[in-house]
């Protein structure tokens, strides 16, 4: 291509096959800007998921790639511009300026192509490892989100789990209290019926001493009165015999009648 528009500048002095390749690369940036333009049609399936950061950040990258490519098709643009200025510029110089700014002109030409190719190529590369991380990245976050519903879901199934446990084991423990409670208010009811016979058999049993002790004190009282008497006896008996009354009661029993003791 650029030694057709070298041919022509050199027989014709046009620039038709210039025209051509400017018109060609234009057509190759388009299908670029299109192909970027239908990977980023494939953000629905993304909003379908959620948007995740790792998508966010390959859109962003995509976004950045578009970016690029808009602004290196209008350096080129500008570049070509200026080329065809140049070329333009050239035909109203000698032969010798005009060929040496033809050489220089298919330098750059070339320069340029080169350059076009290189960004294609990292267009394309870039594009496509968008392309193929996106539907993984998709992947990845369906298979997370499924897996967050499942332990989402296992992790509700067993907290309703532990709480009926839970409900039983109270409805439970609460029988066992009330069962508990009603024996203790029972011994309580036995031990106050207890208390209370205790109470009462210790009161009859202090009666029962207390009127033994009375009779005990009666009976030490009737003993110590019947020692006195007879000690008043024998010494009533002593007296008389010591004073000779005994002679004289002995006189008056002589009837046959014993004395009196």
């Amino acid at each position: 291509m650029f030694r057709d528009v070298a041919e022509e500048l050199q027989t014709q002095h046009s620039f038709t096959s210039l025209e051509k390749c400017v018109a060609v690369e234009k057509e190759e940036q388009q299908r670029k800007a299109e192909f970027i333009a239908l990977l980023q049609g494939q953000r629905w399936r993304a909003r379908q998921f959620g948007q995740g950061s790792r998508l966010r950040g390959l859109q962003q990258e995509l976004l950045a790639v578009q970016e690029d490519t808009h602004n290196l098709i209008r350096e080129k643009d500008k570049e070509i511009s200026e080329l065809l200025a140049a070329i333009a510029d050239a035909q109203r110089l000698n032969p010798r300026r005009e060929e040496y700014e033809k050489k220089a002109a298919e330098v750059q030409l070339e320069n340029l192509h080169f350059l076009l190719e290189r960004e294609e190529r990292i267009t394309c590369q870039e594009s496509a490892r968008v392309g193929r991380e996106i539907p993984q990245e998709v992947r990845v976050h369906a298979a997370l989100t499924s897996f967050l519903q499942e332990s989402c879901a296992r992790l509700e199934a067993r907290t309703e789990e532990w709480r009926q446990r839970f409900a039983s084991h109270a409805e439970e423990k609460g029988q066992e209290v009330a069962k508990w409670r009603a024996e203790v208010e029972g011994v309580q009811e036995k031990l106050a019926e207890v208390t209370q016979q205790h109470d009462e058999m210790k009161e009859v049993v202090e009666r029962h001493e207390a009127e033994e002790e009375a009779a005990r004190h009666r009976m030490e009282e009737e003993k110590q009165k019947n020692d006195a008497a007879a000690k008043i006896q024998a010494w009533w008996r002593g007296s008389v015999v010591r004073w000779g009354l005994s002679a004289s009661l002995k006189r008056k029993n002589k009837k046959g009648k014993p004395p009196k003791k």
